[in-house]
């Protein structure tokens, strides 16, 4: 890499840590070359309760009687792409690395260090099993200075009934991220045109601008999806073994984002949430999209 090309950074999930904390490491150093812009996906910046007493369950396994804590998850393992099964030291390290870069963005923050922070944009999903999404937003982007980063949120799907039955709490987060935000920061969020639409349009507020300014985009929530996940958001629709519109033909993978089984409650190994999870993105496209842009505009 020459050193007048432009120079970024992306991470997804556990990965998107590590490559938030490297950036922040690089202000200041001359070893490290400090990234043009960083670019985050599903971001791992806070984590579940679960992980929160990782450290008491990864001590409690060393005892033989208490063997069983070393492993969150023991399932089968027919995911080419990752585990299914979850070791608790996983969830040990992961909550480790949270802190940790919760911690250097809180005192880069108040010594003036992240003054000098390349703009971060970031995709996440509102609704998210695996990190929680209020610390992207609370614990990153309400630390960083007015430097043109922004924060690209996915909306549940709200067509008919369903938005009824979602999590309140999940709405009342979207509607503090778009009313309560520090302003030094764009927000976009993509949600359903109108009630009863499943066509999306993207919803933008620029830094220090109030009012958001509605964009139509070429997208729509499947009939089936109610809502977006940690693991689908780098995955397109067509993808081989996680995509939901996946090619019928036999490519010597399991198609598990076409998976759809009904049957007696209790009588699979398996539990239902691990089946249901959608596991592509139906707004992928527009994912590629804002880094092409992002790409032009600094070329």
């Amino acid at each position: 890499l020459e050193a007048d090309q432009p120079f970024y950074v992306l991470g997804y999930s556990n990965g998107a840590s590590l490559t938030l904390k490297y950036s922040m490491d690089s202000l200041g150093d001359a070893d490290y070359r400090t990234p043009d812009r960083v670019l985050l996906i599903s971001p791992m910046i806070g984590v579940g309760a679960v992980a929160r007493f990782s450290r008491l369950f990864y001590w409690l396994s060393r005892l033989e009687y208490f063997r069983h804590t070393r492993w969150l998850d023991i399932y089968p393992e027919y995911d080419p792409h990752k585990y299914n099964s979850f070791p608790m030291n996983a969830g040990l390290q992961s909550y480790k690395l949270t802190n940790t870069v919760k911690e250097q963005i809180q005192r880069m923050a108040s010594n003036g260090e992240l003054q000098q922070m390349p703009p971060v944009l970031a995709f996440q999903s509102l609704v998210d099993k695996t990190v929680v999404t209020s610390a992207v937003l609370d614990d990153l982007y309400e630390k960083l200075p007015d430097n043109g980063s922004e924060l690209v949120l996915f909306d549940v799907n709200r067509i008919g009934e369903l938005e009824e039955y979602i999590q309140p709490r999940h709405i009342l987060l979207l509607k503090r991220a778009m009313n309560e935000g520090s302003g030094k920061y764009t927000v976009s969020v993509l949600t359903n045109r109108g009630e009863n639409d499943p066509a999306v349009v993207e919803l933008r507020q620029a830094a220090g601008i109030p009012g958001f300014v509605s964009r139509g985009l070429p997208y729509s929530w499947p009939e089936e999806v109610y809502s977006l996940t940690h693991v689908a958001l780098p995955f397109p629709l067509d993808d081989d073994v996680y995509g939901l519109e996946s090619a019928e033909v036999d490519s010597g993978y399991p198609h598990l984002g076409r998976i759809q089984i009904l049957g007696e409650s209790g009588a699979l190994i398996l539990p239902p949430a691990l089946l249901q999870r959608l596991r592509s993105n139906p707004f992928y496209g527009y994912i590629e999209e804002r880094l092409e842009v992002v790409i032009d505009e600094d070329l």
